[in-house]
């Protein structure tokens, strides 16, 4: 793709823009709309400037406290919110999708950096118990099975 500059420019100019442009849907942040951002970030990174990977990292944090702290409880499940329009599936699936993408469960994948995470975030998402919540809600649909696949490829053994 020969327009990586731009994406990634625009990308970043547009945060606190409106959905469908920018990265907020209804004035605030969701899982879905920021796992496309991570998404965009991944595949653009070796196209970015130091700036701009700087500038990158420092909103994957943000991104990292926002899911975690706004959108995952303690015991693994998701909370649904009804007003963007997701169903709990999807809140399973974009959520994971974000967590999977910025390789938080596999620090080998993070294109981003190559530091542990921040002690505030590090073991708040347990692969694990997200993924017997998937299980035990036995989704049906796309979101809910490619949340598991996710969550199997991701988890180290867990427990049974």
């Amino acid at each position: 793709m020969d327009h990586w500059p731009q994406i990634i420019r625009t990308t970043l100019a547009i945060k606190d823009d409106p959905y469908p442009f920018g990265w907020r849907s209804g004035g605030k942040f969701n899982n879905h709309n920021l796992y496309d951002v991570a998404t965009i970030f991944k595949f653009g990174w070796p196209h970015m400037s130091e700036e701009e990977r700087r500038t990158a990292r420092d909103e994957i944090r943000q991104m990292l406290r926002w899911s975690i702290g706004n959108t995952l409880n303690p015991d693994g499940t998701y909370r649904h919110d009804p007003g963007y329009g997701d169903s709990y599936a999807d809140e399973y699936y974009f959520g994971v999708s974000l967590l999977d993408v910025l390789g938080y469960w596999k620090p080998a994948e993070r294109f981003w950096t190559d530091d542990p995470l921040e002690p505030a975030l590090a073991g708040r998402a347990d692969c694990c118990l997200i993924k017997q919540r998937v299980k035990a809600y036995g989704f049906e649909g796309w979101a809910g099975a490619a949340a598991l696949e996710k969550l199997e490829r991701s988890c180290n053994v867990c427990p049974a």
